[in-house]
C-alpha cells in the first residue's frame, strides 16, 4: 500500500514537472526583453545589457617584468575578475605593447595595427614613427607637474610638455603623441622633470623614446633631484 502511494506522488510529480516545463518554453518564446535592455534587427537582439557581479583582489598586469597600471581621467583602471576570467583595458594593453589602436563608431569595432620591427646592425628595433607611447610612474612623495623630452642638444626652450595632468604620488599614466617630421629620425633624446614646488630632475637624462615602454620617477636625496629609471 505504502509503495502504491509513493507511485500516485511519483506520476503526479512528473505531470507537474511537464506543465511547468511546457509553460517556461512558452514564455521563453513570447518574452519581451525590458526596454532599454536589448536593442534589436531584424528581430534579432544586436546588444544586451545586464547586470553583472564582478571580483577585486589587487590583480596586477606585467609587461616585460614592468607592472603595467592603465589609467584614465579617473585615475588608475583596477582589472578584475568574472567568471574565471580577469578582464583589463584591452586599449591601454594593446597600445603600451607598441600597437596603433583606432575606434571605429559607426562599426563598433576596435582596429590594432601590429608595430613592425626592423633589423639592423644593432639588432632588432621599433621603427621610428615621429609617435612616441610610453608609461610614467611617480615613485616619488611630491607631485610631478611636467615632463620635458626633445632631441638631445634641443635649446630648453624648445623642449615639449608631455604630461597631460599633474601626477600625484604612487600615480601613473600613459602619454603619447606625435613629435615634429625633423625629430622623428632622432633616437637620442633628452628627458627631465619638474614638481609643483619647482624642483627638478637631477640629469637631463638620454632614452629611446620609440622603444621605451616605462619610466620611474623617483626623488634621490643624495642626488637633490629625480632620478629616472628607463624601461625598455
Amino acid at each position: 500500500m505504502r509503495n502504491l502511494q509513493k507511485a500516485k506522488y511519483f506520476i503526479a510529480g512528473m505531470i507537474f514537472m511537464t506543465i511547468l516545463f511546457t509553460l517556461i518554453t512558452s514564455a521563453a518564446a513570447n518574452f519581451t526583453y525590458p526596454s532599454g535592455t536589448v536593442e534589436s534587427s531584424n528581430n534579432t537582439p544586436t546588444r544586451f545589457r545586464r547586470d553583472i557581479r564582478i571580483m577585486y583582489d589587487d590583480y596586477k598586469v606585467f609587461i616585460d617584468g614592468t607592472r603595467f597600471e592603465p589609467t584614465d581621467r579617473n585615475g588608475v583602471i583596477t582589472p578584475f575578475t568574472f567568471e574565471g576570467w580577469i578582464y583589463a583595458p584591452f586599449e591601454h594593453i594593446a597600445k603600451a605593447l607598441g600597437h596603433e589602436v583606432r575606434w571605429d563608431g559607426s562599426t563598433n569595432s576596435l582596429h590594432i595595427s601590429a608595430c613592425k620591427p626592423s633589423s639592423g646592425s644593432g639588432g632588432t628595433t621599433a621603427t621610428p614613427t615621429g609617435r612616441y607611447s610610453f608609461t610614467i610612474k611617480n615613485d616619488s612623495y611630491y607631485s610631478i607637474y611636467a615632463v620635458f623630452i626633445a632631441p638631445a642638444g634641443t635649446p630648453l626652450d624648445d623642449y615639449i610638455d608631455i604630461l597631460p595632468e599633474i601626477l600625484r604620488p604612487g600615480q601613473s599614466i600613459r602619454v603619447e603623441g606625435t613629435v615634429p617630421s625633423n625629430w622623428a629620425s632622432r633616437n637620442d633624446w633628452s628627458f627631465f622633470a619638474i614638481d609643483t614646488d619647482y624642483d627638478t630632475s637631477a640629469n637631463i637624462d638620454s632614452f629611446n623614446p620609440w622603444t621605451l615602454r616605462s619610466v620611474d620617477i623617483n626623488w634621490s636625496i643624495d642626488a637633490g633631484g629625480y632620478m629616472h629609471k628607463f624601461n625598455y
